[in-house]
């Protein structure tokens, strides 16, 4: 509860960044 909302769905977004830098 620590975390915000938008904390959440960031993680979510930020996994799939990183592949689409690398390819």
């Amino acid at each position: 509860m620590s975390q915000p909302p938008t904390s959440k769905n960031k993680p979510k977004q930020q996994q799939q960044k990183p592949k689409k830098q690398k390819g």
